[in-house]
Order: structure tokens, then sequence, then C-alpha cells
């Protein structure tokens, strides 16, 4: 029942901060990788979140947070998100069933490739020192 609540109040500011766009989609995500929402999985939220038109937002629902915009690097850290939060993601606009998708894979992954080693061929380089 609370979700519900959230749900509607996060609905709700989105729409009062952007009139004029109809009601999209609406998904309630777990975060699974280790570290939370760091700054890495910030920057491909924002990046995945800005390759749609709609207006997306997310709110951490597992401690207080702010209702804030995907697209800001800075207001997803405002979320504080940890591995096994709860992030409800709201987008309004003509592709939003695609961009809660889009952000549910992204979110619920894990780890992402970069986040390991073997796949980041700078890693490493340079850290033995000559003689």
């Amino acid at each position: 029942m609370i979700a519900l609540r959230c749900n509607d109040l996060c609905v709700r500011a989105v729409m009062e901060r952007y009139p004029g766009l109809e009601e999209g989609e609406t998904a309630v995500i777990t975060i699974n990788h280790p570290l939370g929402l760091h700054l890495r999985i910030g920057k491909e939220v924002v990046q995945v979140a800005g390759r749609f038109q709609a207006t997306l937002t997310a709110q951490n629902l597992t401690r207080p947070s702010p209702v804030v915009d995907a697209r800001s690097i800075l207001q997803l850290m405002q979320l504080q998100a940890r591995h096994g939060h709860a992030i409800q993601v709201v987008a309004l606009g003509p592709d939003a069933h695609s961009a809660v998708d889009a952000l549910r894979q992204l979110l619920e992954s894990p780890a992402l490739p970069l986040d390991t080693p073997a796949t980041n061929p700078s890693a490493g380089a340079g850290d033995a020192r000559p003689s």
C-alpha cells in the first residue's frame, strides 16, 4: 500500500514539474549492483535516459529521498541508493515504456562490463615500476 501511495505522489510531482505530459510508465526497480548507484552507474543512467524523449524521474523508496531528474548525475547521487534499495522510476512521454525497460535492465544488472578489470584494457597498465 505504501508503494502505491509513493507511486501516486511521484507521478503527481512529475506532472506538476512538467505540465502537459501524459501519464506513462512507473516501475519499482531493485539496485542489484554490489556498490549501489555509484558514479559510474549514475553516468550510465544519465546516458540511457538521454536516449529517450520521455521525462524520467527517480525516487529512493527505501530511504527518504526527493524525486530527482534521471538525466542529472548530481540529482541521482542525492538518492544515496545502496545495494538492495528500491528505486521508483517514472517515465512520462511517447517512449516511456522503452525508457523504463532500459533503466530496469541497467539497474537490475549485478555489474556493468566496465566494472571488471578484464574488459578494461587500461586497468593495471603502468602499475609495474622498472627496477
